[in-house]
């Protein structure tokens, strides 16, 4: 709850998004502006170009969709690694970012501060996953392994440590839900672990699923994917991933982490 005296301080009223990149950047910039309009009562608006929102999401009842950005703002602001704020003093602000990010009356947040407010999946998708984790999913680990576009993921997070884990994993009784943008790396565990891998079974068998341009398929993938792994028992994920990061803010277990290389 925001005091009588920052409302009198600080007077956000309006924030327009502009989301880039994939899907999962998209959504933790989108939890991201929910969570701070929510804060001061403003309005949230998000600049949305990856298909149609409802093709994937149900939506939220505090954000309006749009496709561009028109009129005039009192300050647009572009996010960077290192600068992640946004400055709640203005009333009217234009965010471009792909983080996650906080208004400048705060301390930084993570991925725990923005969980309750991630779209949900639409029905269709939501029956999907619901179907698929009732079968499936029971007694399971969730690994995402991102490989195909981040050299820092292929390097603080090796093959070797994902299989290491596989193999204590397996020798525990649990199985293993894989999700991976790089089929290579699907054949290899299939190859290993046939017995004990679960993989929901793709459209289309991309040598690589990132980066690419948009396609609905291949985005309804990837999102129940995502969801899968948030029902997994727990996730372990790879370095410098924003998916792994949000499937395990997805999944809340405390036993969820990033395998890296010391």
């Amino acid at each position: 709850m925001i005091t009588n005296y920052i409302q009198c301080e600080f007077m956000l009223t309006r924030l327009t998004l502009v989301t880039a990149n994939g899907i999962c950047n998209r959504l933790r910039t989108i939890a991201s502006a929910r969570r701070l309009c929510t804060q001061f009562g403003a309005e949230c608006r998000v600049v949305w170009s990856w298909g149609e929102f409802e093709e994937f999401f149900s939506y939220p009842a505090d954000v309006m969709f749009i496709s561009e950005c028109r009129g005039e703002s009192q300050m647009a602001i572009r996010h960077t690694p290192l600068f992640k704020s946004v400055d709640v003093t203005k009333n009217d602000i234009i965010v471009h970012s792909v983080y996650i990010f906080w208004g400048s009356h705060e301390a930084p947040i993570d991925y725990s501060d923005i969980k309750n407010y991630i779209p949900s999946l639409n029905s269709s998708l939501e029956t999907i996953v619901n179907q698929f984790s009732k079968q499936f999913i029971n007694n399971v680990v969730g690994f995402h392994i991102r490989r195909t576009d981040s050299s820092a993921s292929l390097k603080h997070s090796p093959d070797i440590l994902f299989l290491d884990q596989a193999k204590q994993t397996i020798e525990s009784g649990k199985k293993i839900f894989l999700s991976t943008d790089n089929i290579e790396t699907e054949k290899q565990f299939i190859k290993l672990f046939p017995n004990d891998l679960l993989i929901y079974p793709k459209r289309c068998k991309l040598k690589r699923r990132w980066p690419r341009a948009f396609n609905k398929a291949y985005t309804e993938d990837d999102l129940i994917d995502l969801f899968l792994l948030g029902r997994s028992e727990y996730v372990l994920g790879s370095s410098w991933s924003s998916f792994s990061s949000l499937a395990m803010t997805l999944n809340g277990s405390s036993q969820c982490k990033i395998l890296r290389c010391p």
